[in-house]
C-alpha cells in the first residue's frame, strides 16, 4: 500500500515540476517576443527619421499584436526635429493554471 501512494506523489511532484517548468518557458517566450518587437519598432523609427506616420502605423502594429506601445519625444535640435525618443511597449503576461495576470514592460530608445 505505501508503494503506491509513494508512486502517486511521485507523480504529482513530476507534474507539478513540469507545469513550473512549462510557466517559464512561456514566461521566457513572452518576452523574447516583446524583446523583438521593441527591436524592430526602435528599427523602423530610427530609420524613418522619427516620421509621426511611421510612430502611429506602430503604434497601430502593437495593439494588432496585443501590445501597448507610448512612444515620447525626448530631445530637439534648434529647429525642432527630434533627436531622441523612449520607446515603452507594455504587454500582459496570464498563465491561467497559476493564476498569474500581470503586466509588464519593455524600455528602449530610439535615436
Amino acid at each position: 500500500m505505501s508503494t503506491i501512494i509513494k508512486f502517486f506523489s511521485s507523480i504529482l511532484i513530476i507534474l507539478l515540476g513540469f507545469f513550473m517548468f512549462l510557466t517559464c518557458i512561456i514566461t521566457v517566450s513572452f518576452r523574447i517576443d516583446a524583446d523583438e518587437f521593441k527591436a524592430d519598432v526602435i528599427a523602423e523609427i530610427e530609420d524613418s527619421n522619427f516620421n509621426a506616420a511611421v510612430i502611429n502605423h506602430c503604434k497601430q502594429q502593437a495593439s494588432d499584436n496585443g501590445y501597448t506601445l507610448d512612444v515620447t519625444n525626448c530631445t530637439y535640435d534648434a529647429d525642432n526635429n527630434i533627436q531622441l525618443a523612449e520607446v515603452l511597449l507594455t504587454y500582459n503576461l496570464d498563465v491561467p493554471f497559476f493564476g498569474i495576470n500581470s503586466t509588464k514592460e519593455v524600455r528602449g530608445i530610439a535615436r
